[in-house]
């Protein structure tokens, strides 16, 4: 299962306008909770082995994405090799 992708934009966006709507907060009260709660949620989803975002792993595997990434562990089993075109 792929994680689905984070969008940091529409999380400081959504919790600047809750703080405002919702919670009668300053604009400058609202965006510094904003920049918390986003620092907060990308570090959480990141991977602390190779760094890269959690919807860039596989996470039943916990394997990364990327081809040359440190985390990677695909692993070519003989025998279970594409069959060719033609056959």
């Amino acid at each position: 299962m792929i994680e689905r992708g984070f969008n940091a934009e529409k999380l400081y966006n959504d919790v600047v306008h809750y703080y405002i709507d919702k919670k009668g907060q300053t604009p400058d009260q609202a965006n510094h909770i904003a920049r918390i709660v986003v620092t907060r949620e990308t570090k959480r989803r990141t991977c602390h082995t190779c760094g890269h975002m959690n919807h860039d792993h596989i996470m039943n595997t916990k394997t990364c994405l990327y081809g040359n990434c440190q985390c990677t562990r695909f692993v070519t089993q003989p025998g279970l090799q594409a069959p060719r075109a033609g056959r």
